[in-house]
């Protein structure tokens, strides 16, 4: 997600002080139902041909991350390479996830003519260790992919490792 450097820190101190990201142990798989898969993939057509951007909550059972719901959020760059949620869909959906107990499980863009894969501003602009990101490439078929990102110990992500998707349908 691109956050801004001003925003980042609130985004992170948010999250951290309501228990909604939590990188303690690594997430070894990520589970979506079928209709909720469908519902992401739907939102995100309909930004095109800009990037989609929003966030999954999760409930954690182990090292599994089980997806409960997605929130839509807007793209305030408008841009086929880059997103940045808008915030006034951000705290929201946060306060949502605490009031449900869940947690903040992934933040899911699009990718509208590139494969599933973080790209380099991807990596560049990740402010949040534990929360895993879901991309979602739309040309030529689409595709969904997870990844923890892995953090070098200034902050910053130099790499991702994918995690494994599977469909409760």
């Amino acid at each position: 997600m691109n956050h801004r450097q001003a925003h980042s820190t609130v985004y992170r101190s948010e999250l951290s002080s309501r228990g909604l990201a939590n990188g303690d142990t690594p997430v070894r798989c990520l589970t979506l139902s079928a209709a909720l898969r469908d519902s992401i993939v739907a939102f995100l057509r309909r930004c095109l041909p800009h990037e989609g951007v929003g966030l999954l909550a999760a409930s954690r059972i182990g090292s599994s991350l089980i997806a409960i719901r997605f929130y839509p959020g807007q793209n305030m760059d408008s841009s086929p390479r880059r997103y940045t949620m808008d915030p006034t869909d951000v705290m929201p959906a946060l306060a949502d996830m605490k009031r449900h107990e869940t947690r903040l499980g992934a933040i899911v863009h699009s990718h509208p003519n590139t494969p599933p894969v973080p790209s380099r501003t991807d990596l560049v602009e990740a402010q949040l260790p534990g929360v895993l990101s879901l991309i979602v490439g739309l040309s030529p078929v689409v595709e969904l992919r997870a990844c923890s990102l892995v953090f070098d110990g200034h902050g910053l992500a130099v790499r991702s490792q994918e995690v494994p998707i599977t469909c409760r349908c």
